[in-house]
């Protein structure tokens, strides 16, 4: 088995930052950094990085992992979830491409519980909407963790221009 030292070498030195401001109860969770070598046991366990559950609000070990876009996993607190789902609701059912996102998003949805090894378990289904098999990779964004077959991450992340996305959103 692979030590947690191990696998939160990869997390960025900020999730500690993301950490203290995310500490307090009733606040969602602020995921930052990554780690790209998480080892998938056959029954679909895998050690989520400590970085990511100190972010955690207190007491709450459960994350809802649903279906991402992309090609990923997100995984969100049950407090980001909450706003997750007002959002959704928010969309309304009116239009055919909001029901089919809503069907989407909240159909895939489980709750994933941390269990005493810091893991949690991804069903069968779900290794194979982000095409996980032995390995896996967590992607701290912001108010959720995208988790990642490690191969397609690089291939969806290779051709991305920070400078023209970055000018495109104008955010500098």
């Amino acid at each position: 088995m692979i030590s947690d030292t191990r696998i939160e070498r990869g997390v960025s030195e900020q999730a500690g930052w993301a950490q203290r401001l995310s500490s307090k109860a009733g606040t969602p969770s602020q995921f930052m950094g990554n780690s790209g070598d998480i080892p998938v046991d056959p029954k679909g366990r895998l050690i989520v990085p400590v970085a990511f559950r100190r972010a955690m609000p207190p007491g709450m070990n459960t994350f809802v992992v649903t279906q991402g876009v992309d090609g990923c996993l997100e995984a969100f607190d049950p407090l980001g979830w909450d706003t997750v789902i007002q959002r959704l609701l928010e969309l309304g059912g009116n239009r055919r491409q909001n029901r089919q996102y809503v069907r989407a998003l909240v159909g895939s949805a489980i709750e994933a519980q941390l269990d005493r090894q810091g893991r949690i378990l991804l069903p069968r289904t779900h290794r194979d909407i982000a095409q996980i098999v032995d390995r896996a990779m967590m992607v701290g964004m912001i108010d959720r963790i995208e988790i990642w077959n490690p191969e397609r991450y690089l291939e969806a992340q290779k051709d991305v221009d920070l400078n023209a996305v970055a000018e495109d959103l104008d955010m500098f």
